[in-house]
């Protein structure tokens, strides 16, 4: 799990490598959560996979990574 954060530079170029990057805060690890299916405004958004509730009952949005490369390749 990631914790993202906005990036402080916006021209940094992606070109010289394949793939997506992302600048993180932290790296939370690998925790157990119990997955939903997202509601009816963020599905709007079409990046999100679902909703996630971890065991001490913080929500999480579940990124749906392939439609996230593809939204921001378009």
């Amino acid at each position: 799990m990631l914790r993202l954060k906005s990036p402080d530079n916006e021209t940094v170029s992606n070109s010289d490598s394949a793939g997506m990057r992302f600048e993180v805060d932290s790296i939370i690890g690998n925790t157990p959560l119990m997955a939903m299916p997202v509601g009816e405004l963020p599905a709007k958004a079409k990046i999100f996979a679902g909703v996630g509730m971890m065991e001490n009952g913080e929500i999480s949005m579940l990124l749906d990574m392939e439609k996230l490369q593809a939204e921001m390749e378009s």
